[in-house]
């Protein structure tokens, strides 16, 4: 199977479609390559299919894989978990690692 393109050596920082998503800092600062994993995360998590389609174009299906497998807790809504679970082909991930919770639910249906 040919090697992906890789388009980050081309791009240094994210396009400006993205920076709304990366609203908790400053999106001149981050770097496609050293920030890596959280734009996977972000854009899979809060991104339009458009987005994610990009974000496979900038990084690639194994390196956006490879980043997804790392969890990243709390962070994902159920059903942005489910799509990203299958569009990259992850079986293997457990939802309760990547799937956001807003409480104990136990304690709101005494």
């Amino acid at each position: 199977m040919p090697e992906e393109i890789c388009y980050t050596t081309l791009m240094k920082n994210i396009p400006k479609n993205w920076r709304p998503f990366f609203w908790f800092c400053d999106p001149e600062k981050i770097d496609l390559t050293q920030d890596r994993y959280i734009v996977i995360h972000t854009l899979l998590a809060y991104g339009s299919i458009a987005d994610i389609r990009q974000l496979e174009a900038v990084y690639g299906k194994r390196s956006m894989r490879a980043s997804f497998l790392k969890p990243y807790r709390g962070f994902y809504s159920a059903p942005a978990f489910s799509f990203a679970k299958f569009f990259l082909n992850a079986p293997s991930a457990q939802e309760s690692l990547y799937v956001k919770t807003i409480g104990p639910a136990s304690r709101i249906a005494r």
